[in-house]
């Protein structure tokens, strides 16, 4: 099973260069103004239900004093991680304690292959609603690649072949033990890592998993002499030790993996004991990404996302009584569609997905409704049909804010879309973004991808805007502008030429007209 591209995330757009700014109310010191990219990847409430983001790019938050026009801004800090957000988790302590926790990534340049590839920039955490920081590097096994080094589990010596190095090592997700003090992080290749997040130098320890030929893992009862912890494909390595999702509830630790889920009983001395779900018991797929619980009055319903690849979604799975049965829902996976994410408000169920916004009553999920990106008012819109994150604004109106890797909308359950919000970059007066662009990848509708070109235009003039390939042959003019704000204006183009096919990869120059003067720039195709 090989490396999926779960780290969507990872892929950095930019967005505003923030202004420097300051509030006088009870949110993270050190905001700037607007968000530094405008891929939004997950959303939790923070203290008085205002809102963490987690993006491309940097940490977000949203004041919701005004519930239909939120302000964004960016949390800065030098003990927060680099780069995006792969996880990001809020928990209530008590009414004077909001604890915030998040882990970061990079893209770096390997010259070996001569690739980018992630690499996880470190956790932070925050016990007072992110006013000051704490932070630890991202777990990194010593010993060479390949190589096998041994590491105590409660006094027992366990082998496990490094794996952890700083390439590809991300933590793909966190999540926190508020009663033993510990703060888990699932890495793929990494395995599953914990550390205590109150001492004054954390450090990292790793804890085993059941191989894929167990059912359980018992502490204290492991044989040493059969026991590889090894994050690699069978036969010389266990889907079970490539994890991507955890969640804890009290004495309970969930860890979903490529080989199903497992669920951990921490003692009081913190070891734990492990049993292991997976098709065989009943789950709807082995690769769990995402753990989501969902509060009721009496229970909690454990949701699991499950997927091989992006193109290869399973059916969403829940469990209302710890694991001793689980139900498959499998309307969203009938229609090929991919689940990201999961929110829940008090009459819906929020599934986040690679066709859009849909929106389930209470009812287990049997039938859900789709709420489609769409212009608004002023005829802005986000060129996206994926959603990857969404949370309800009003309740009682039903109303939405949700991310996209396009930036945020605001729609109602009626499917009204009361407002698209993007932050931009500088016109410098006439700029093409993204760029290199992607055009099988990049802002994708209707089976096109989109490249928008920002330019300068204070008195909202007529202009065109034309396209020429590397022998400078035109390709294409583009006419119809739209004002983003009172000084810029933007063009759209799909990437194919006045015949409706779609162009070569290569260079391609574009000129603006406006007002009788031309302005150049260039642009990349990759297909």
């Amino acid at each position: 099973m090989k490396f999926i591209s779960i780290i969507f995330f990872i892929t950095f757009l930019i967005g505003q260069l923030p202004f420097d700014f300051s509030l006088n109310r009870a949110t993270p010191s050190n905001l700037s103004e607007g968000l530094r990219s405008n891929a939004v990847f997950d959303i939790q409430l923070g203290p008085d239900d205002d809102l963490y983001l987690g993006t491309g790019d940097s940490l977000g938050y949203a004041d919701i004093t005004d519930l239909l026009s939120p302000v964004f801004y960016t949390v800065m800090d030098d003990s927060l991680p680099q780069g995006g957000i792969p996880a990001l988790k809020t928990y209530t302590i008590n009414e004077d304690s909001f604890m915030v926790v998040l882990s970061g990534a990079i893209s770096t340049f390997e010259e070996a292959d001569g690739k980018y590839h992630p690499r996880g920039s470190g956790i932070s955490w925050s016990f007072d609603n992110g006013n000051s920081w704490h932070y630890i590097n991202q777990p990194v096994d010593s010993g060479d690649p390949g190589s096998d080094i041994y590491f105590d589990w409660y006094g027992q010596q366990l082998k496990k072949k490094v794996w952890h190095t700083t390439v590809d090592n991300v933590s793909y997700d966190v999540g926190v033990d508020l009663k033993n003090k510990y703060i888990y992080s699932t890495s793929w290749g990494g395995g599953l890592n914990r550390f205590n997040y109150v001492e004054e130098n954390p450090t990292w320890e790793v804890i085993p998993l059941p191989m894929d030929d167990q059912d359980s893992l018992i502490c204290g009862e492991i044989n040493e002499d059969e026991y590889y912890f090894s994050p690699t494909d069978p036969p010389s390595g266990s889907f079970n030790h490539k994890p991507f999702s955890v969640y804890v509830d009290e004495d309970t630790v969930w860890v979903g993996t490529a080989g199903g889920i497992n669920k951990g009983i921490i003692r009081s001395d913190g070891c734990i004991n492990w049993t292991n779900f997976d098709t065989d018991n009943g789950l709807g797929g082995d690769w769990v990404i995402g753990i989501i619980p969902q509060q009721f009055d009496s229970f909690t319903r454990l949701w699991l996302l499950s997927w091989i690849t992006p193109n290869a979604p399973h059916p969403l799975t829940f469990t209302d009584d710890g694991g001793e049965s689980w139900k498959v829902v499998t309307q969203l996976f009938d229609m090929n569609i991919i689940v990201y994410n999961l929110s829940f408000s008090d009459e819906n169920i929020l599934a986040s997905t690679d066709h859009g916004l849909y929106v389930s009553d209470f009812d287990d999920g049997i039938f859900w409704k789709l709420l489609p990106i769409t212009a608004d008012s002023t005829g802005e819109r986000l060129l996206t049909e994926a959603v990857f994150s969404a949370i309800t604004l009003v309740d009682d109106q039903e109303i939405f804010l949700i991310g996209t890797n396009d930036g945020l909308s605001i729609v109602s359950n009626s499917g009204v879309t009361l407002d698209n919000i993007r932050f931009w970059e500088p016109a410098n007066p006439f700029s093409a973004y993204p760029n290199p662009f992607l055009i099988n990848d990049y802002n994708q509708v209707d089976g096109d991808g989109h490249v928008r070109f920002i330019y300068s235009n204070p008195g909202n003039d007529n202009s065109s805007i034309d396209i020429f390939d590397f022998a400078m042959d035109k390709v294409i003019q583009l006419g119809t502008s739209h004002l983003v704000n009172n000084n810029e204006s933007e063009v759209i183009w799909n990437g194919r030429n006045e015949y409706g096919d779609q162009v070569a990869n290569g260079v391609y120059f574009c000129r603006l007209s406006l007002n009788g003067e031309y302005y150049w720039t260039k642009l990349a195709v990759v297909n």
